[in-house]
């Protein structure tokens, strides 16, 4: 805004001088306008901010969120490792502690020797002649042999 001691000085100057005013109002009318173009820019980056922001805040109420329930969680995983080192330390535990042992070399025991039983049997089973004879029949009929696979196409002894 022009004051108005400014205004009246304007008006007493002679023509020469309203070209020179005339020039300087459209230097800063044009100033006024990159000056409203920046403004507008500035706005908008403050928009952009503002929603950054709150983009942010809502991440951040999100992730306090998991915080708190992976707290939950390790609170609940110390519970059960208190409970389980007590159940490890009770005399039920310790005295039951061979019988454990003995079924753990009874199992990897039995598999052991069931392996090379089981082999053996198989083998026999595939060297009968009767059961040759019912594989025969079996591969005859295909609904019949389709309800009994045989793990083999066929078997030594099987051709005739």
């Amino acid at each position: 805004m022009v004051s108005a001691a400014k205004a009246r000085s304007i008006e007493k100057k002679p023509d020469g001088d309203a070209a020179a005013l005339q020039e300087q109002i459209t230097s800063l009318t044009a100033e006024l306008e990159r000056t409203r173009a920046l403004l507008e820019t500035v706005e908008e980056w403050a928009q952009q901010s503002e929603d950054w922001a709150r983009s942010t805040e809502a991440q951040l109420i999100r992730a306090g969120e998991r915080i708190s329930e992976l707290h939950v969680a390790l609170d609940a995983a110390d519970g059960f490792r208190v409970e389980n080192a007590a159940l490890m330390s009770s005399r039920s535990w310790r005295v039951t502690a061979p019988f454990r042992g003995a079924l753990r070399v009874a199992r990897v025991s039995a598999k052991a020797i069931a392996k090379p039983v089981l082999g053996v049997g198989l083998a026999a089973a595939r060297s009968n002649d009767g059961l040759r004879r019912i594989r025969r029949r079996l591969s005859a009929s295909p609904g019949l042999k389709a309800n009994y696979p045989d793990d083999r196409s066929t078997s030594p002894g099987d051709a005739e």
